[in-house]
């Protein structure tokens, strides 16, 4: 950014919670001292570079994010298959706070960050309520229909991880004073809330991407030919197409086939909800193995190509305890038979290994 004849108007990169320690009961905003210990300092060394752009001109925002919450990576990932199971519990005493914030408040944090004309400085990006982690626990297996019977004590935790054990153990209960004061106002503020659209459902989600140099004009009709499903899906499948109304492909246009996995035959019909040709697709399962499943098929023009994303939202037809155990099978399955469209489309298409 020195070298730049223009510097960019506003920098912003993630910090964390973590730079004031271990605090207890006290209430940490922007303003608070950093606490000490190696994670502290870290988050010190961290910040203490991102606001080396500010002696630039650059307006700086060192976002201190607390524990991310989503459906498809961070904390609760790892926390959805025990809980779900019915093993979930506290950690240690689970007197510790938990300063939380679910993944969508993290973007809306970094555009606000991004557009404020006088947001500066650290900003907590954290939700306004933070839990205990026996709050959160609790909270967790509620949304889950579960109960949180089995803590895991402290000295088994820094038996089994050591040093990181300091991590789970220790808490700060922040406040996002900064953020509020300028106006950002937060679509999960509470916990409950939170968990609840995390929860709501056992979705899995499935994304695979392939560049291949032919613009979209050139892929679109093959990919949303029905006709040319058999090509791109593996032959153990046995898959054959039984009808399609009406002929042409549309939205509302309906397809019924047939195939078999692993020798059990399986029926299914999906609806075509979304078209709009050269740009996307979307087909539902409206029968068939799973109790739900869309596939929603994107042509993003890209260096002189075309990225093409499939990305697949399905739920199994299981409840929470036998789902964590079955779908590793299921999920195998499918990233064979995505893997084989893959192979088949380069040889088709050209393009990147």
């Amino acid at each position: 950014m020195q070298r730049l004849a223009q510097p960019p108007g506003v920098f912003l990169a993630a910090s964390a919670v973590g730079i004031y320690g271990d605090r207890g009961e006290e209430r940490l905003d922007e303003g608070s001292p950093a606490g000490a210990g190696f994670l502290a300092q870290v988050c010190r060394d961290w910040e203490k570079e991102i606001f080396e752009a500010r002696p630039l001109g650059i307006r700086t925002v060192g976002l201190r994010l607390g524990v991310v919450l989503g459906r498809n990576g961070g904390a609760v990932k790892q926390m959805l298959p025990p809980f779900r199971l019915g093993l979930g519990g506290r950690l240690g005493s689970g007197e510790q706070w938990v300063s939380w914030i679910h993944v969508r408040d993290v973007a809306g944090l970094i555009v606000h960050g991004l557009e404020s004309d006088v947001l500066d400085g650290p900003v907590n990006g954290v939700a306004p309520y933070p839990a205990t982690n026996s709050e959160f626990t609790q909270a967790l297996a509620k949304e889950l229909g579960r109960r949180a019977r089995l803590p895991i004590p402290a000295a088994l935790l820094k038996t089994v991880l050591g040093d990181l054990a300091t991590v789970l153990l220790s808490g700060q209960r922040a406040s996002p004073k900064r953020a509020e004061a300028d106006g950002y106002v937060f679509l999960y503020p509470r916990l409950d809330s939170a968990l609840r659209e995390i929860c709501r459902d056992f979705d899995h989600e499935f994304v695979s991407e392939q560049w291949v140099p032919r613009p979209p004009e050139e892929v679109f009709p093959f990919f949303s030919d029905a006709a040319n499903l058999a090509i791109l899906t593996p032959a153990y499948l046995n898959f054959k197409i039984l009808s399609r109304s009406p002929g042409e492909i549309k939205e509302g246009t309906r397809i019924d086939y047939r195939l078999s996995l692993h020798g059990i035959p399986i029926r299914w019909r999906s609806l075509i909800t979304e078209w709009k040709p050269m740009r996307m697709f979307a087909d539902t399962q409206t029968s068939g193995p799973y109790s739900h499943w869309r596939h929603t098929h994107e042509f993003v023009p890209c260096r002189g190509g075309t990225l093409l994303r499939d990305r697949v939202s399905y739920c199994l037809p299981l409840d929470a305890i036998t789902d964590p155990v079955v779908h590793p099978f299921i999920r195998r399955d499918l990233e064979a038979i995505f893997l084989y469209r893959r192979k088949k489309t380069q040889e088709l298409f050209g393009g990147e290994r």
